[in-house]
């Protein structure tokens, strides 16, 4: 998404950005391009990390695909985002 666009969503990209990040990042796993898949997930503001984690887990395949075999990626990364929204009271 270009940033003119994100600039004609107004505020209602805050609410979009999170799955946004989520969505991306998944791609980024399927594919083995791990730097990317931080990257994305670490652009996201720091209040909405904690949903773009907790999505990026929910929607994780339950098994890693067949050219990474990993089943989960950096798995503190993903507790972060688990414990930030459990002390948040989101969960």
């Amino acid at each position: 998404m270009s940033k003119e666009q994100r600039e004609l969503m107004g505020e209602s990209w805050d609410s979009y950005q999170w799955q946004w990040a989520a969505d991306g990042a998944i791609e980024h796993y399927k594919n083995s391009r791990f730097r990317e898949m931080n990257l994305m997930l670490d652009a996201v503001p720091s209040n909405l990390q904690p949903l773009a984690k907790a999505s990026f887990i929910h929607w994780l395949p339950k098994q890693g695909t067949s050219e990474n075999g990993y089943n989960h990626p950096d798995s503190q990364r993903c507790n972060h985002g688990i414990a930030a929204l459990e002390s948040s009271g989101s969960v």
